[in-house]
């Protein structure tokens, strides 16, 4: 009796793994419009750091004078690139857990340095910009530090839900700075066409997109966390 229950377990945390790898792979594609170019970049500083050449033209000769800020964000992102998207794998957390744990730590490491470097290379590269568009950086930052921090909290007190939801809102904090391009690129094809509004959309995304970005995503998240509540009832 108790191998059948077993095994009927096992089937479940399968098909539930199965299913969920729709999600990680996108994760995985939406992670990779930051995450590639970063570690495209990250090769490009060590390779001129070593010729004082960038092999590639759309790197900023200005990351070669000050490049540790870019390294040390550039690499974290590319860490947590890699490993994030696992986090929601349901296979690896039944049939791995001590890799779903540890890779976790991973993410929270990665996510940290990720977050506080982007001040610290705001502060390197622009000094002077400490507008709204900065304002919106620090928001981001450290909401993503925050979120991580209580998603950790949980996890330790062997709450799993809360756990859960604290990622998701997590992950969709740090998705802002993708979903930004997104809202660009829509704001443009719409309403940018118009020549009047097109200088105050152009404003209006440069010092807000992070936050119009965030909220946006946010609401996402808090509904994909009820709609997991009511499915666990």
């Amino acid at each position: 009796m108790s191998s059948t229950l077993y095994k009927n377990s096992t089937m479940s945390n399968v098909a539930s793994a199965s299913n969920n790898w729709p999600v990680v792979t996108m994760l995985f594609l939406l992670l990779a419009i930051p995450g590639l170019p970063a570690l495209a970049i990250v090769m490009s500083v060590l390779v001129g750091l070593v010729s004082d050449e960038l092999p590639l033209a759309f790197v900023k000769s200005l990351y070669l004078s000050k490049p540790w800020a870019v390294l040390v964000h550039g690499l974290s992102g590319v860490l947590f690139f890699i490993s994030a998207p696992f986090q929601f794998s349901s296979g690896l957390r039944s049939k791995r857990p001590k890799l779903h744990k540890y890779s976790g730590y991973l993410v929270f490491v990665a996510g940290i340095i990720m977050a506080l470097s982007a001040i610290w290379m705001h502060h390197t590269l622009t000094p002077n910009d400490v507008g709204p568009r900065y304002v919106g950086l620090v928001v981001m930052s450290l909401a993503m530090c925050i979120s991580f921090t209580v998603a950790v909290k949980h996890i330790v007190q062997r709450n799993i839900f809360a756990h859960r939801a604290w990622m998701i809102r997590a992950i969709a904090i740090t998705l802002a700075a993708v979903t930004y391009l997104f809202v660009e690129v829509t704001f443009s094809l719409t309403l940018g066409q118009i020549e009047s509004l097109k200088p105050l959309i152009i404003n209006l995304l440069y010092d807000y997109g992070r936050i119009i970005a965030i909220i946006g995503n946010l609401i996402v998240a808090e509904y994909l966390i009820k709609r997991s509540t009511k499915k666990h009832r």
